[in-house]
């Protein structure tokens, strides 16, 4: 597990394109890990992202 991707994905906001890239290239477990981390206060925007990404991982998986 690369915590690199899980620091950019905790600190960085969601519009910004390092959030995006680290996004894409953190694996499920990362993500996974990342959601277990934020607090939902004023992280929402964030934890929409994570979960989409995960839920499109799952579809394209099938």
């Amino acid at each position: 597990m690369n915590t690199d991707n899980i620091k950019w994905l905790l600190s960085c906001p969601c519009g910004d394109m390092n959030f995006k890239n680290h996004l894409k290239s953190a694996s499920e477990s990362e993500l996974k890990s990342a959601l277990m981390k934020l607090p939902e206060f004023h992280n929402k925007t964030k934890i929409k992202a994570i979960k989409a990404e995960l839920r499109r991982r799952a579809d394209n998986g099938k």
